[in-house]
């Protein structure tokens, strides 16, 4: 059981990871009006990934150290 709960923890630190490095990218990278979609590409091919490992890796780390609590 353990080892499903830190797969759905990776998951869903991978997703979330990719979510917020994406919207935080392009709200925070100033970008020319007509730039054919570079700074978007550079977004989500380049800074994205980053934040998604980095969230891949939080959720192990998290999954690993949350302990069941005992029953009352």
């Amino acid at each position: 059981m353990m080892v499903l709960r830190v797969i759905l923890f990776l998951l869903l630190g991978l997703v979330a990871g990719f979510a917020i490095v994406a919207v935080l990218g392009l709200l925070l990278i100033p970008g020319a009006g007509a730039d054919s979609g570079g700074r978007e590409m550079f977004v989500f091919f380049g800074l994205a990934p980053i934040g998604a490992l980095i969230g891949a890796i939080a959720g192990v780390v998290f999954g690993l150290k949350r302990k069941r609590q005992p029953p009352a």
